[in-house]
């Protein structure tokens, strides 16, 4: 029997996959078909609510110079039912434009729902925390 645990992870895992290609379908297909789906990253303008706001973000992140991969090194999984969520804590490496290279500490909180077996992402938040 697979853990539950580890079927959140790799959905987890499977939408920091998608983000580093360049299919935006391929990131709409891992939420939930439901108008109030959310996504809200760390830069203003990272910011979706529903599908087609998702896939017009989608598109502009799969199009954006450079890369953005993270690091974590702490996710911490709560299931309750078919809902998940997981309050994650790593180290962001951004690649700019022009080979500037960023290293800066990242949170996330995600909501997942198990639908048909399979765990789907609802809600994203995240954010670069800065200096006290």
């Amino acid at each position: 029997m697979v853990n539950p645990v580890d079927e959140v992870l790799r959905a987890f895992d499977d939408l920091d996959r998608a983000t580093e290609g360049s299919d935006p379908d391929k990131i709409v297909r891992l939420f939930v078909d439901d108008p109030d789906i959310t996504f809200w990253g760390s830069g203003i303008s990272e910011q979706a609510v529903g599908r087609s706001a998702l896939r017009a973000l989608a598109k502009a992140i799969a199009g954006a110079p450079g890369s953005f991969e993270i690091e974590w090194e702490e996710r911490r999984v709560s299931i309750r039912d078919d809902v998940a969520w997981v309050n994650a804590r790593g180290t962001a490496r951004w690649v700019q434009e022009g080979g500037d290279v960023r290293v800066l500490p990242y949170r996330l909180t995600a909501i997942l729902l198990r639908e048909a077996d399979e765990w789907l992402w609802h809600t994203v938040n995240g954010s670069e925390p800065q200096p006290d």
